[in-house]
């Protein structure tokens, strides 16, 4: 059983779960959709809950034991039961956010089997609103069997999660492999990675976050191994100078090309060229 109640303190329309409902399994304590008119503030020790939740709107912060991020539209975070973290929007600009607190093994397994583990942000996924808007509204509209429906809405949150992060939706291997493509092409154009991504219509996290799913490695990552790669062929096969090497794979500064150029094939240019 559950009811539907407004907060006093926050202009807050909640779903609250009386605490006979749940079990071992999961307990979806409250769930709900907040305005915050100031400043907000949430701080716990050792958290005995599990809390997703989605940013409408407005700007903040996230501390996870350690890690620091600044959730804003668009972007959904999770903070894991047993963990030490405060989050919080500023006064002059509060969060409008949807968001479930909860418990149970069965999350703990979800999180791990859909490969969330040690994920606390996921930036820039508008695609998330709906979700957790639906979600929400099937907790309003279920309050007599609010157990049974609580375990299908964290199933399907953890689940869209999942996606966003991994890259599953529909259209990720093109773009992957067109941006792949793209670098291939670009890698001795002299332009930069924001350049060469300028005219995808993904933002920039985004085109990073499915690249990496894809790859196994960001974008900028793999731009720097072409470019290399295409030195190490010219230092073998000319007798071009290591300086306008250096200029023509896109690096404007010699020394850190050597420097990047020892750090991945252990020789320095001048060290490969004379012993190959």
């Amino acid at each position: 059983m559950s009811i539907i109640c407004k907060s006093s303190s926050f202009n807050e329309d909640m779903v609250v779960l009386s605490s006979f409902e749940g079990d071992e399994l999961i307990s979806l304590s409250r769930c709900g959709i907040t305005d915050f008119d100031g400043e907000y503030y949430v701080h716990r020790k050792c958290s005995s809950l599990w809390v997703f939740e989605y940013v409408c709107r407005g700007t903040g912060y996230l501390k996870v034991d350690g890690r620091e991020y600044a959730p804003g539209a668009g972007d959904v975070y999770i903070v894991r039961i047993g963990s030490n973290h405060e989050y919080g929007s500023k006064a002059s600009d509060p969060w409008r956010k949807i968001w479930f607190n909860c418990s149970g093994i069965l999350l703990d397994s979800l999180i791990k089997q859909y490969r969330l583990d040690g994920i606390d942000y996921i930036p820039d996924c508008p695609e998330m609103e709906q979700v957790f808007l639906e979600c929400l509204q099937e907790m309003r509209n279920n309050p007599d069997s609010a157990h049974y429906h609580s375990t299908l809405v964290m199933h399907k949150l953890i689940y869209n999660i999942s996606q966003c992060v991994h890259g599953k939706r529909n259209g990720y291997d093109d773009v992957a492999k067109l941006l792949h493509k793209r670098i291939d092409q670009e890698a001795v154009s002299g332009k930069n990675l924001s350049e060469i991504i300028s005219d995808f219509k993904l933002s920039e996290s985004q085109l990073i976050r499915k690249f990496k799913d894809s790859y196994g490695c960001t974008p900028y990552a793999y731009l720097l191994e072409c470019r290399l790669n295409i030195a190490k062929s010219m230092l073998l096969n000319t007798a071009i100078k290591i300086s306008e090497i250096s200029g023509r794979t896109g690096f404007s500064n010699p020394y850190y090309f050597s420097a990047l150029f020892k750090k991945k094939f252990g020789v320095s240019p001048s060290f490969y060229r004379s012993k190959k």
